[in-house]
C-alpha cells in the first residue's frame, strides 16, 4: 500500500507562523505587564514604609507652648526617640500621634488646644526616626513606640492615676486604637480620620475591584511582607476596636472620607462607650480647620468627662 504525503500548503505553514508569533507575543506582553505592575506595587510600598526621619520645622514654643522637655524613650534596644513633654497642669495627659511622613510637630495644633485646658501633652518622633534603617509598619511595630511614652508618662508626677489619653489622626489615629487595644494604660482614646483594614487601605482604591487590582493587591501584600516582615492583615482597627471596651473610644472623620475608611462600620464594631462625629464639608483632615470651636468643645469635653470626671 502507498502512502502518499500531504502535500506541503505556504498558506498553511504562514497561518500556523502567525499563531504562535501571537501566542509568543501575548505571553511578552502579559509578562511585561506583569513586571511593570510589580514594580508599581513595590514602589507603592517602599514610599509607604521605607522613609527618612522627618526634622520638625517648628517648636511648641514657636506656638506659644513654653515649659515644655524635650525627652527621649527607648522603645527597643538600640533604638531611641525624642518627644516633646508638656507637664499637666490639671493632672492628665494626652499622647499625640501625627500622620503618615509627619515630624512631631504635626499635632501642634491640637497641643496647643488641650495645654489651654491644662493637660499634659506629649508629641514623638514617628517610627522611622528611632534608628538606622528602621521602617514603618503602618500600625504594627509603632504600637511599641506608644507603649515605651506611655510608660514614661505614667512616669511624670504631674499626671495623677494614670489619667493617660491618646488623639491620634489618620495613621496616627490606626496606631491610637491598635496601641489602646493592647494597652489597658491608656484611658480614652480619639482616633481622627484612621482607615478600616491595612491590606485594603494600601491598595489603590480605584483598582481593588478589578482584576489587575487584584495582582496589585497581591504584590503589595508580597512587598510589605518582605520590606517590614509584618503581615498587613496583623493591622485591622476594624477588630482592633472591639478590644477597647470598656475604655471609652471617640470617632471623628471627615463626611467625604468616612465611605473609604469604613468609619461607620468600625464605629459599629466598638464596644461602649463610644461618640462618632461626621465633620461635615471636610476630606481627610482638617476638621479643626473648618470647624474649630466645635472642633474644640468636642476634643476637650471628650477628655474632660473621660480623663478628669471619671473614676481612677
Amino acid at each position: 500500500m502507498k502512502i502518499t504525503k500531504p502535500a506541503f500548503s505556504l498558506s498553511n505553514f504562514r497561518w500556523s507562523y502567525i499563531l504562535k508569533l501571537t501566542i509568543f507575543t501575548i505571553i511578552i506582553v502579559l509578562l511585561g505587564l506583569t513586571l511593570l505592575v510589580a514594580e508599581i506595587s513595590r514602589r507603592i510600598v517602599v514610599g509607604l514604609t521605607v522613609w527618612d526621619c522627618p526634622a520638625p520645622g517648628q517648636t511648641p514654643a514657636d506656638v506659644g507652648l513654653t515649659h515644655y522637655q524635650t525627652v527621649q524613650i527607648q522603645p527597643q534596644p538600640g533604638q531611641t526617640l525624642t518627644g516633646w513633654y508638656r507637664p499637666s497642669q490639671n493632672g492628665a495627659a494626652v499622647l499625640l500621634l501625627q500622620g503618615h511622613w509627619t515630624a512631631r510637630d504635626g499635632m501642634l495644633p491640637e497641643a496647643k488646644i488641650l495645654t489651654r485646658h491644662g493637660y499634659g501633652v506629649m508629641l514623638l518622633d514617628p517610627h522611622p526616626c528611632a534608628g538606622p534603617d528602621v521602617m514603618h509598619t503602618m500600625g504594627h511595630t509603632e504600637t511599641v513606640d506608644v507603649a515605651a511614652a506611655v510608660q514614661f508618662m505614667q512616669r511624670q508626677p504631674d499626671i495623677a492615676d494614670h489619667k493617660i489619653g491618646v488623639l491620634g489622626f489618620s495613621i496616627g489615629g490606626v496606631l491610637a486604637v491598635e496601641s489602646a487595644a493592647r494597652l489597658p494604660e491608656i484611658k480614652a482614646v480619639v482616633a481622627e480620620g484612621n482607615f478600616d483594614d491595612l491590606t485594603t487601605n494600601i491598595t489603590p482604591r480605584g483598582a481593588r475591584e478589578t482584576l489587575v487590582g487584584s495582582l496589585v493587591q497581591g504584590f503589595i501584600v508580597f512587598f510589605f511582607r518582605y520590606y517590614t516582615g509584618t503581615d498587613p492583615a496583623s493591622v485591622r482597627p476594624i477588630d482592633s476596636v472591639a478590644k477597647i471596651s470598656p475604655r471609652p473610644l471617640f470617632f471623628i472623620a471627615g463626611e467625604h472620607e468616612a465611605e473609604v475608611n469604613r468609619t461607620q462600620a468600625q464605629f459599629e464594631a466598638a464596644g461602649q462607650p463610644k461618640e462618632l462625629w461626621l465633620v461635615p464639608q471636610v476630606g481627610h483632615g482638617g476638621y479643626g480647620d473648618r470647624w474649630p470651636e466645635e472642633y474644640e468643645r468636642r476634643i476637650v469635653g471628650f477628655f474632660n468627662e473621660q480623663l478628669l470626671a471619671a473614676s481612677p
